[in-house]
């Protein structure tokens, strides 16, 4: 028996050395792997009874430990940044729950059934580290632990002859069996290293589609500075961020920040925003929407201008800039919000004489061109409404939208896009327009965000929001009028000053077509996961942690049930048959089960059977069938005899003479 569980030694450190490469996870791999050692080695001088404290723990507690075990775990040791999940942690929780598992069943007594329990752990070890990325350290850790694998299932098949005119032909087969092993596997193992790489780069890319990672893109990570450069390969990313349900009446640009002071080529956030706390209650009377997340973006949250309140726990604030933030590091995945009824647009603002000139400050390099190109553009029209709306109007009319520049990124760039009516993006055309708004002496400033125009569902004006959405435009200060109040107030407006190309090139089909039963079933799938992330992570444990206890009473209900029984009868004063002389059949159950606890260490509890005893003397290889036999033997025809279909007379010769002249006293 102890070769067998060498073998299998030997598949579990193969397991967890894969685990530790994957998971980034060295420390649990190696105390898994010393308590497996040294208990190998105790193995190797003295009997197993130590272990029986081991067996007695009930399946289901092992699972349920092993899972709430690996979520601690994991609160401890951070998840790769690389691994790809819908939910990261809880399949990091099960991943570092099926170590703990093999752990508990390697401390048991040696069985068959441990062997089978234990295969199964490596292989899901194995199996859930396969979320990560293949390097050539984990691909040779990966293709020994499969010859490792193949090799303890083949070589425990082959049996040493017991006659000695055998033993050659026995050496001759093996030589040649395992030189043919060793060919096979290599050129197998070759393979299944090459088509996991292979199988691998075409599932990344097939799920790059849906799968975000934590990080997800560079994009999209929050930053105080707003540069002209090309978003690269996220415009090319169609993975679904949020989804917004809003008014009908309302626009769909979902505003991240604002940059207030440029200088070559790069914008920054205002500093010192004041922040007015929202309600936490929806208002009545007022359009309701609903923001579902599927990636954070720290503390801030995607959104429409013009809400009012919001339904939440934590406090939310809203700056003078309409961005919508919280104090706290952002957990929230759904938010439901009220807007004003008059949309975007009409908050009413006074700028102060220094917030007037830093709304109008224009590069000192590019000034003079940039009042040239301007006064082109709008003649002599004296309102600052029509000037705003023909600057924009020029943009549409003679620019087209391209990721393909081949100017740079800061004035000259910027200057030359203007002159020559080159094409460029979001970032160039929001800068362009909110500098020649400056140069009529007009306020204007570049907001960032989302522009949402993919409506998944007409029903609720629900919009998707990808990573390719992400976008930039030009906010100017100019009269407008409250269509509720019918008040004229300065407010900041959106002008988006990208050609209508971009709606095109936001609309091109992916290479992986995402419409259809997979991409609503995919979308179901983040809806869910926002869920999960959005609930109270205290709460959401001890929820788990209920319900596995719940399962774990459900599986053991049986016994929980007849121990109930057992405590009201006993509760109830139950009396008990007393007998004037020692009852022979009872003593003679007494002394079996000292021959079973002198014997084998096995002590039945209240709640067990004789045959669930009897399984678990069978489970073990060491054990000698004829004993086994006779326990069997003893237990069937005790049972008759207690229930008067047969006398007790051949009882005693089921057990072990020397054990019943041993314990002889007493039975008459």
């Amino acid at each position: 028996m102890i070769k067998p569980y060498l073998n299998i030694l030997v598949m579990l450190l193969f397991s967890w050395g894969l685990y530790g490469s994957c998971q980034q996870d060295p420390l649990l791999p190696m105390m898994a792997g010393g308590v497996a050692i040294v208990s190998f080695l105790g193995r190797l001088r003295s009997a197993e009874k130590q272990y029986r404290v081991f067996e007695k723990i009930p399946l289901s507690v092992v699972i349920i430990f092993s899972f709430l075990a690996g979520l601690f775990w994991r609160n401890i040791i951070p998840i790769p940044e690389y691994a790809v999940s819908p939910y990261p942690e809880y399949t990091a929780a099960l991943q570092s729950g099926s170590v703990f598992a093999a752990i508990l069943f390697w401390l048991r007594p040696l069985s068959k059934t441990n062997m089978s329990r234990l295969v199964f752990c490596s292989w899901l070890t194995v199996a859930l580290a396969m979320n990560v990325p293949f390097t050539e350290e984990r691909l040779m850790i990966f293709s020994a632990f499969c010859f490792i694998s193949i090799a303890v299932i083949i070589f425990n098949t082959m049996k040493k002859p017991v006659e000695k005119k055998y033993r050659f032909i026995y050496i001759r087969d093996y030589i040649i069996f395992s030189t043919l092993l060793i060919m096979l596997t290599t050129g197998l193992f070759l393979g299944i290293s090459t088509s996991v790489v292979a199988f691998e780069r075409a599932f990344m890319r097939t799920m790059s589609e849906f799968i975000m990672p934590r990080q997800y893109t560079n994009f999209l990570r929050i930053s105080s500075k707003l540069n002209l450069i090309s978003p690269g390969m996220s415009a090319f990313d169609r993975r679904p961020v949020m989804e917004i349900r809003v008014p009908k009446s309302n626009g769909a640009y979902l505003k991240l920040q604002v940059f207030d002071t440029y200088n070559n080529g790069t914008w920054n956030e205002p500093k010192n925003v004041s922040k007015d706390i929202l309600p936490t209650e929806l208002l009545p009377g007022q359009p309701a929407g609903k923001i579902t997340m599927f990636a954070a973006f720290q503390n801030i949250i995607p959104a429409p201008s013009g809400i009012t309140a919001v339904k939440a726990k934590l406090p939310y604030m809203r700056s003078q800039d309409q961005i919508i933030t919280t104090e706290n590091q952002q957990h929230t995945r759904i938010l439901e919000f009220t807007q004003a009824a008059n949309g975007l647009g009409y908050e009413p603002v006074e700028l102060s004489q220094e917030e007037f000139e830093k709304y109008t400050a224009l590069p000192d390099s590019i000034a003079p061109e940039l009042k040239k190109i301007a006064q082109s553009i709008t003649g002599d029209e004296s309102d600052i409404n029509s000037k705003a709306i023909k600057l924009l109007q020029y943009f549409h009319q003679n620019f087209q939208y391209s990721l393909d520049v081949s100017f740079s990124a800061d004035d000259k760039g910027l200057l030359k896009m203007l002159e020559e009516k080159r094409p460029a993006y979001c970032t160039y055309f929001a800068s362009a327009l909110a500098l020649l708004l400056r140069a009529e002496g007009i306020p204007a400033r570049v907001g960032a965000g989302f522009l949402t125009t993919e409506m998944i569902d007409r029903k609720s004006n629900t919009y998707l929001a990808r990573v390719n959405n992400a976008h930039a435009w030009t906010e100017v200060l100019v009269p407008s009028t409250n269509t509720a109040t019918g008040q004229t107030m300065m407010s900041w407006q959106t002008l988006d000053a990208t050609p209508p190309t971009f709606s095109a090139e936001l609309k091109k089909p992916a290479a992986f077509n995402l419409e259809g039963i997979f991409e609503g079933m995919w979308l179901n799938v983040l809806r869910m996961n926002a869920q999960i992330d959005n609930m109270d992570k205290d709460k959401l444990k001890l929820n788990i942690i209920f319900g596995l206890m719940v399962v774990m009473a459900y599986m053991n209900r049986q016994k929980i049930v007849s121990g109930v029984a057992q405590w009201i009868k006993n509760e109830r004063g139950v009396k008990k048959v007393r007998y004037k002389t020692p009852d022979r059949l009872r003593l003679l159950y007494s002394r079996y089960e000292a021959y079973l606890k002198e014997e084998f260490g096995e002590t039945r509890s209240p709640f067990e059977t004789d045959k669930d005893v009897l399984v678990r003397i069978k489970d073990r290889l060491e054990v000698d069938k004829t004993a086994v036999n006779r326990i069997e033997k003893f237990v069937k025809e005790f049972q008759a005899a207690r229930f008067g279909t047969k006398s007790a007379e051949k009882l005693e010769e089921l057990l072990d003479e020397k054990f019943y002249k041993k314990h002889k006293k007493g039975i008459k």
